[in-house]
């Protein structure tokens, strides 16, 4: 029977599709859903993103961290799991709901919900898809004390990192599903105050 060489490196069993890219001109404010199609209920699991200015010089790529750079944490949103939808609950804004009938979740669009089920209230429910979507805020002020600026042709860079943590377990485990860059653009508007 043939063996591999121990030290071959032909197998890699953690795969990933890539690095991720953002961009944005600086001084936008954007939020993005994310969904974790191998993640069942996101509720309960710590979810931290981070930005770390890098070591730049307009127009390339960098290689290094900015020795005390900025650091940012970002900000993450995932809905309130309400549970089961019933009837007599009254519901905060934002909040989701699994109703069973359906076997949907839904999110409330109003403040102290009650009453009628979300498939027959669409002006006060909206379908929100599987249990495991986060949003991600990139705040307006990310870059805009970094070290170097932006110039009209030459972009300057971030690195940024989400981090998915499991509550405390026997077998804890995390995960680092996105990593990436974030590229911030030239902005005329940015310039005038």
């Amino acid at each position: 029977m043939a063996r591999s060489r121990i030290s071959g490196r032909e197998i890699d069993l953690q795969t990933d599709n890539g690095s991720v890219l953002w961009s944005f001109i600086q001084g936008e404010q954007l939020a993005y859903q994310i969904a974790f199609d191998w993640i069942d209920n996101i509720h309960g699991m710590t979810v931290e993103a981070v930005v770390v200015e890098a070591q730049n010089t307009p127009g390339e790529f960098p290689t290094e961290v900015l020795e005390n750079g900025k650091q940012d944490t970002l900000q993450v949103y995932m809905p309130i799991f309400a549970g089961e939808w019933n009837v007599a609950s009254v519901y905060a804004k934002d909040a989701l709901v699994y109703v069973t009938e359906d076997a949907k979740y839904y999110q409330n669009l109003i403040v102290d919900n009650v009453g009628q089920p979300p498939a027959a209230s669409p002006a006060k429910w909206k379908e929100y898809g599987p249990n495991n979507i986060i949003t991600l805020l990139f705040p307006s002020t990310l870059s805009t004390d970094y070290a170097v600026a932006p110039l009209p042709d030459k972009p300057i860079y971030a690195y940024f990192e989400l981090a998915i943590n499991e509550p405390a377990g026997t077998f804890t485990r995390s995960w680092k599903p996105m990593r990436g860059l974030v590229e911030f653009l030239f902005s005329p508007t940015h310039l005038v105050t």
